[in-house]
């Protein structure tokens, strides 16, 4: 249940992981808590604690302290989440990157299938690897992806699995180029070109981002935002405005050649708080 976020609510500021730290006495924290609860409970059944001879206060359960810990990453805390729930539940492993995912990959893994004989782009976490060894002693393996929508289970052999195997181990994130080629028995190939971790290609997959804003939307405050927000995500992607009028419907397209910003989730959601659209290309 504490792998699940049970007890989320009740310490907020505490990670999952500080419950499985060992204490001085215990091997973990929750051992520490449910042995020290117990004997709690047991020595006031016991009457070896008069309750009219101390202060109220003093009756209750010692709060105990939670270890020094480190935190798990994201990953890791989802992963541990899914093991006992079956499903993600406070978060994906995804979300950091779902923005090349809606706007770079070609479609969800559960709809691979429909496509035949046309290049892919596709990104998700690789949920299942299986490495085998066939019986002329050559390496073979089956691969799950998973996204938000899905999934797409499919085989490599020979000369793609030794070149891809490496980077699809179970809880990598990934962006997969690949066809899905229609063979004369009137079956497919799922063929990989490339592999590639969804965190590098988040730095070089965009080459410009276009904010559209409105003119009757902009205002000092929003003007003084923005600059303080590219200042604060300074990297290699172009970056282009375009000025609405929606009265005269006509527009002016500018182009910086000062400034060049990071695309990620964060930025995009400044951008939507803002109220202005964007484009990534």
């Amino acid at each position: 249940m504490v792998l699940g976020g049970a007890l989320d609510s009740l310490h907020p500021e505490v990670d999952r992981a500080a419950y499985f730290v060992p204490t001085e006495r215990h091997d973990s924290y929750i051992e520490h808590a449910l042995r020290t609860g117990s004997a709690w409970q047991e020595m006031k059944n016991r009457n070896t604690m008069s309750l009219f001879s101390i202060e109220e206060e003093s009756a209750t359960i010692p709060e105990i302290p939670f270890p020094k810990h480190q935190a798990w990453s994201l990953v890791e805390r989802l992963n541990k989440e899914k093991e006992v729930t079956g499903i993600y539940i406070s978060a994906h492993p995804l979300d950091e990157f779902r923005y090349i995912i809606e706007n770079f990959t070609t479609c969800s893994l559960s709809n691979v299938g429909l496509i035949k004989d046309q290049p892919l782009k596709l990104a998700g976490i690789v949920a299942k690897a299986e490495h085998k060894i066939s019986k002329k002693g050559t390496g073979y393996g089956s691969f799950v992806l998973e996204d938000y929508g899905g999934s797409f289970e499919f085989p490599l052999f020979s000369e793609d699995y030794m070149d891809f195997k490496n980077r699809l181990e179970v809880g990598q994130m990934v962006l997969v180029k690949a066809t899905n080629m229609s063979l004369r028995d009137g079956t497919t190939r799922f063929k990989i070109s490339a592999v590639q971790q969804l965190a590098t290609a988040g730095s070089n997959i965009a080459e410009s981002i276009t904010i559209k804003m409105p003119l009757h939307q902009i205002n000092a405050d929003k003007v003084n935002y923005l600059q303080s927000m590219i200042a604060n995500h300074k990297g290699n992607v172009s970056l282009k405005v375009v000025l609405l009028d929606a009265i005269t419907a006509n527009y002016l397209y500018l182009k910086s050649d000062e400034h060049k910003i990071e695309v990620n989730n964060k930025l995009l959601h400044e951008l939507t708080t803002l109220g202005f659209d964007y484009k990534l290309n």
